[in-house]
This record gives structure tokens, sequence and C-alpha cells, in this order.
């Protein structure tokens, strides 16, 4: 089940160089830069368009949005 709804979903494999100690450290001791996730006006206007173009109607998004699970 999990591979039919989460196979359109970007992977990146992190490789683990280094067995941190667990004792006296914390996962927020850490600093880590991560990536910007707020989308850019031009980008942001084309997942609209691409929305509106696949849902024209309130009811064909409510279809896809009941059958999420099936593929």
């Amino acid at each position: 089940m999990y591979e039919v709804i989460l196979r359109h979903r970007n992977v990146e494999i992190v490789g683990l160089e280094a067995i941190l100690p667990t004792g006296a450290l914390s996962v927020y001791d850490f600093a880590v830069i991560l990536p910007n996730l707020v989308p850019t006006e031009n980008e942001a206007a084309a997942f609209i368009a691409n929305a509106e173009r696949r849902y024209p109607d309130r009811d064909a998004l409510d279809r896809d949005i009941e059958g999420w699970w099936e593929e």
C-alpha cells in the first residue's frame, strides 16, 4: 500500500558517514541548512494553473480526492 501511495514522492538517500554518541548530544545540537520550500511567484502561478486545468470544477476535484488511494 505504501509503495502505491508514496511512489511519486521525491527520495533522497542520505548516507551515514559518522556514528554520533547519543549520551551527550541531541539532534537539536546540529545546525542543518534547510532547502527553501517556498515556491517562487512563477512556480506558484504554474502550480495554480495546473490545478485549474486538472480540476475545472469542484466536482472533478471531489472525485479525485474521494479515490486518492486508488491507482
